[in-house]
C-alpha cells in the first residue's frame, strides 16, 4: 500500500500556515494568509477549511491518497474532545470544537495538537533535534510556547498542557512585567516579541537618543520588534538592554531545564530568533553555562531551529500520519 499524504495547518493568532506533506516527498505545497480569528470560531472554521481543500487541490494528488490533517493551535486544549478550549491568544474562542467541525467540512479525520509541541515534534524528526532522545524547543514569537520530548516521545501530560514553558516564573519582584496570563515574572512576560518592545519603549523613554530613537522617529510607542531587529545591528543601547533581558531569562530558564531533565538538545525558534538569534544565543548560552551542571551543560547543545516558521505545520502533519512503519 502506498504511503500516504497528510494536510498540516498552523493557527497562529496572526497567520495560518497551511501545507501538503509526504515523508518522503516533504512539503508540496505551502500557503500563509491571514487568520483573521477576531471575527469569531465559526467565520473562521470555514476560511480553514476553505484553505485546507484549496491546498489539497494544488497538490494534484488525489483525495483518497491523504490520510488525515493535523492541525496545530495555542493551548490550552483539550486533544480526547478536539477543543480549542478558552486561550489568551485567540479571544473569544471558549471550547470551541475545531476537530469535529473541520472533520465534517473536509472530510478527514483531524488530529488537534498544540502549536509548539508540534513544532518541537518537527524539529526532533527533521531539524535541529534530528538524532536525539531528549530535547526541549522554546518558540519565541507573540508568546513564549514550548514543547519536550522525552525518550523520543512527546510529553503531553494528563491535561494535554505539558510544555508551556512560558509560564516558568523567573522573577517574582514587586513590578515585574507581566503577560496576558498568569503572575508577574514569566517568561513569557520577559522574552517574548511583546516583551521586548515594552522593554526598549521604557528604555527610550529614559534616554532619546541612538538608533532605535531615530528609526521610531522620536515616537517609542511606534517602536515594534522589526526596528528592535535593525536597531540591535547597529548597536543601539535601548535594543541592547531588551536583549539582555531576554537572553538573561532565557539563560535562567535553559539552565533549570537542563538542570531537571538532562537534555540533549535545547532549541529555540520563532519569529523572535529570526530578527536576532544569534544576539540571543550567546546571551542565553553564557547565563547556562553559569546555572547548569557543568556535565549537563556540556552534554545538551544549544541552538536555534532550522524549519522556520512552517515547523508548526510540519509537525502537525507529521502527528497526524501516525507512526513510521
Amino acid at each position: 500500500m502506498a504511503e500516504p499524504f497528510a494536510l498540516g495547518m498552523d493557527l497562529g493568532a496572526t497567520t495560518v500556515t497551511t501545507l501538503a506533506y509526504h515523508r518522503r516527498y516533504g512539503v508540496l505545497v505551502r500557503t500563509r494568509i491571514p487568520s483573521r480569528v477576531s471575527d469569531g470560531p465559526a467565520a473562521t472554521l470555514k476560511r480553514l477549511a476553505a484553505e485546507l481543500k484549496r491546498v489539497r487541490a494544488l497538490s494534484e494528488v488525489p483525495w483518497a491518497a491523504y490520510k488525515a490533517v493535523g492541525l496545530g493551535a495555542p493551548g490550552p486544549l483539550d486533544l480526547k474532545a478536539g477543543l480549542i478550549l478558552k486561550t489568551p491568544n485567540l479571544k473569544g474562542w471558549n471550547r470551541v470544537p475545531v476537530a469535529r467541525r473541520l472533520r465534517r467540512a473536509v472530510g478527514l479525520p483531524v488530529l488537534l495538537e498544540n502549536d509548539a509541541r508540534c513544532a518541537a515534534w518537527a524539529e526532533f524528526r527533521l531539524g535541529a533535534g534530528r538524532g536525539c532522545r531528549d530535547m526541549a524547543l522554546l518558540t519565541l514569537g507573540t508568546g513564549v510556547g514550548g514543547g519536550i520530548i522525552l525518550d523520543g516521545a512527546l510529553r503531553r501530560g494528563p491535561d494535554h498542557s505539558a510544555g508551556e514553558l512560558g509560564f516558568v516564573y523567573l522573577d517574582r519582584n514587586p513590578g515585574a512585567p507581566r503577560a496576558a496570563f498568569g503572575l508577574p515574572g514569566s517568561l513569557e512576560a520577559l522574552a517574548s516579541a511583546p516583551a521586548l518592545v515594552r522593554a526598549a519603549r521604557a528604555s527610550l523613554g529614559r534616554g532619546k537618543t541612538g538608533p532605535l530613537w531615530r528609526l521610531c522617529q522620536g515616537r517609542p510607542a511606534s517602536a515594534d520588534a522589526a526596528m528592535l531587529h535593525r536597531a540591535l545591528r547597529l548597536g543601539d543601547r535601548h535594543a541592547t538592554a531588551a536583549w539582555d533581558q531576554a537572553g538573561q531569562a532565557l539563560g535562567l530558564a535553559a539552565a533549570s531545564l537542563i538542570n531537571a531533565l538532562n537534555l540533549e538538545r535545547l532549541i529555540f525558534g520563532g519569529g523572535v530568533m529570526q530578527g536576532g538569534g544569534r544576539e540571543l544565543l550567546s546571551r542565553i548560552r553564557r547565563t547556562a553555562k553559569a546555572g547548569a551542571y557543568p556535565q549537563a551543560f556540556r552534554r545538551c547543545r544549544i541552538g536555534a531551529a532550522t524549519l522556520g516558521p512552517e515547523a508548526g505545520a510540519i509537525g502537525a502533519a507529521e502527528l497526524a500520519l501516525g507512526d513510521p512503519a
